[in-house]
């Protein structure tokens, strides 16, 4: 494969993360659940993304007089892309079935395996949101063996978002910090 081919590829590929959990933020509403109720969907994607609008009712955070919305607004926000090749190339590996695992609320000292140690044949992306303060996470990679691969580091309040290298993985998150971790639920995007 050429280099230019690989870095179209790779471009793309990281496009399509920021695309799809975009999507994904867009699209579906959560329910924190318990820690042992997990489900995995398959999103549907439209089959064009010439424009996808979006309207929400405005959120207690975003009133008030610094902000930009009044209670009685709505939020609303679409996507363009300017180049048709560009939408033919990310409809088509949209339409090639991205699958979402999302698991519910957690809390832990130390360490936590997304769905048990289940290997994900091609990740995406993996976003777990803290529910309340600041956490100190490492997104861990094993392979389907349990070699470690690497590790993504994250610290902040709200969404923690990684993009792993790409290939078959399990996923532990694991508490850097001193104190104990509580998620309200994450995702795991991939392919089959």
């Amino acid at each position: 494969m050429k280099k230019e081919n690989v870095k179209k590829i790779k471009h793309l590929s990281f496009v399509l993360g920021a695309i799809t959990l975009s999507m994904s933020l867009l699209f579906t509403t959560p329910t924190p659940a318990s820690a042992s109720t997990e489900t995995q969907n398959s999103k549907t994607i439209p089959s064009t993304i010439k424009d996808i609008t979006a309207t929400e009712p405005s959120t207690t955070e975003l009133q008030g007089p610094k902000n930009f919305v009044s209670p009685s607004e709505s939020l609303q926000g679409s996507r363009n892309f300017s180049s048709s090749s560009e939408n033919n190339i990310i409809s088509e590996l949209m339409s090639s079935g991205l699958q979402y695992y999302t698991f519910g609320e957690t809390s832990f000292q130390s360490y936590v395996w997304v769905r048990g140690g289940y290997v994900f044949p091609y990740v995406q992306f993996i976003d777990a949101e803290v529910a309340s303060g600041t956490a100190h996470i490492a997104y861990e990679y094993y392979d389907q063996n349990g070699k470690f691969l690497y590790r993504d580091e994250r610290k902040g309040s709200g969404w923690l978002v990684a993009n792993p290298e790409r290939g078959p993985m399990k996923i532990k998150i694991v508490n850097l910090g001193s104190s104990k971790v509580t998620l309200k639920y994450g995702n795991v995007g991939y392919y089959n």
